[in-house]
């Protein structure tokens, strides 16, 4: 019964935020299957991401300041359902200035729960940090992953090292999940260290290793199925 919940508040979520377009496709056929246990399940831990990715937003100049996560979820949401999707939009700063102006229904944003106004919010996220870096669609995904998953840890400055040191975030997932082969793994666990000794210059080798193999059991401990 619960299981069943679950998934139909998932399949729900998903729907919805597809109603913002083609452009955010990428995100909700990867990048949100991934995160819908904490976005459906976890509230808090889903507020504590979004508004680490607000802050990584701001930086990049994707947001303005002060912009939040849930509240361009919720605008996104509404102005699609005037037809003001991304895909229509030749520059993505135009898009963000028509929702920025956009008047919102209140009793609409009351019918949107917070989890879908904050996974609309992360494919906007995902969308403008990829056009702004020049990056194919889809391609931030795994910055959205590591955020939700494990929010103590990604903060907003380990984030920013990564992104620093590699725009090949989806790697980096797939070696927080222990998918990547030896070499692979020897490549990207050299580039951690860097970053990890860029947000923690006092830490010797041994504890930035133990530091990231802590990380690693952390998420593959929440991977595993109750």
């Amino acid at each position: 019964m619960v299981l069943g919940i679950l998934v139909a508040l998932g399949s729900a979520l998903i729907g919805a935020v597809s109603t913002i377009g083609t452009a955010v496709a990428a995100f909700c056929t990867t990048t949100l299957p991934a995160i819908l246990p904490v976005l459906t399940q976890s509230i808090n831990v889903a507020y504590l991401a979004a508004k680490t990715i607000s802050a990584v937003m701001q930086l990049f100049e994707v947001f303005s300041p002060n912009e939040q996560v849930e509240e361009v979820g919720d605008r996104a949401l509404q102005a699609a359902e005037k037809e003001i999707t991304p895909d229509k939009f030749e520059q993505f700063d135009d898009y963000m200035t028509q929702i920025r102006c956009f008047e919102l229904d209140p009793e609409k944003s009351a019918n949107y729960d917070a989890s879908t106004k904050i996974a609309a919010g992360m494919a906007i996220s995902s969308l403008g940090l990829e056009r702004k870096l020049h990056l194919p669609e889809g391609s931030m995904g795994g910055l959205f992953v590591l955020a939700t998953q494990y929010p103590e840890y990604f903060t907003i400055s380990r984030l920013m090292a990564i992104l620093a040191a590699t725009k090949d975030v989806g790697m980096v997932v797939d070696y927080y999940a222990d998918r990547l082969d030896i070499s692979n793994v020897d490549y990207v666990e050299t580039m951690l260290r860097g970053v990890e000794k860029t947000i923690q210059p006092d830490l010797d080798e041994q504890s930035i290793q133990a530091g990231l193999h802590a990380a690693k059991q952390h998420l593959l401990s929440q991977a595993k199925p109750e």
